[in-house]
């Protein structure tokens, strides 16, 4: 009788830790089931414009040469519209009328990005802003606005033609998140027929790109000119 009461014991006390193995074995698939919250990274926007130049990669060119070199004043690429200057190569002016009038002007100009920038960067082109005082904004139409990677083999990274209104500006063109890298800002004019003359140094138009980063240079200003 004793050995028998000592199996029966040992059965009970077998199947008492199976069924305490099970019970976890249940709990443990119950919880991994439930889908378990996980707290969203913070991207930190911390980039800011380090240089801007003249594309030279790729099928890029530009009708337009550097009358300033880019640099930084008070934390403003370009500082005060005086600091990053693109002429045209031929006055627009009667005495060129025929390598001037109806045709396409290009300037594909590269803005270098140290590092990530978020969505809400904003890129502004204004026509005819600024000291213009002989030329008139009605000679000449804003045609095409794109950015593209800065790279023998180009990609689009978006195209802000959209953007434009009344063949004239461009505002409030949201582009990002962006990487750190080399980005160029494709602009094309279509000129009419250029009458009053233009006279060197009336302004063409006026960009404007402002990123979303919590660094401290986070605007470009750039001048374009006769």
């Amino acid at each position: 009788m004793k050995g028998i009461s000592g199996a029966i014991v040992a059965v009970i006390f077998l199947v008492v830790i199976i069924s305490v193995i099970g019970v976890f074995a249940v709990y443990y698939m119950a919880i991994s089931a439930v889908p378990r919250y996980i707290a969203p990274v913070a991207v930190e926007y911390d980039g800011e414009f380090d240089d801007a130049f003249l594309a030279t990669k790729g099928w890029f060119y530009s009708d337009f040469t550097e009358g300033t070199d880019c640099n930084v004043t008070s934390d403003i690429l370009g500082g005060a519209w005086e600091n990053c200057i693109y002429d045209t190569r031929v006055a627009w002016n009667a005495t060129a009328s025929s390598a001037v009038d109806s045709r396409d002007w290009v300037l594909s100009l590269v803005f270098d990005i140290d590092g990530p920038v978020g969505p809400e960067s904003e890129i502004d082109i204004d026509c005819g802003a600024g000291t213009m005082s002989t030329g008139t904004v009605a000679d000449y139409a804003l045609t095409e606005v794109k950015l593209y990677t800065h790279e023998d083999d180009p990609k689009l990274v978006v195209d802000l033609t959209k953007y434009i209104e009344d063949q004239e500006d461009l505002d409030n063109a949201k582009v990002g998140p962006l990487n750190g890298d080399e980005y160029v800002l494709y602009i094309k004019w279509h000129t009419k027929s250029i009458s009053p003359d233009f006279t060197d140094g009336d302004d063409i138009a006026r960009i404007t790109f402002d990123l979303d980063t919590t660094e401290d240079v986070d605007t470009a200003q750039v001048t374009v000119e006769d």
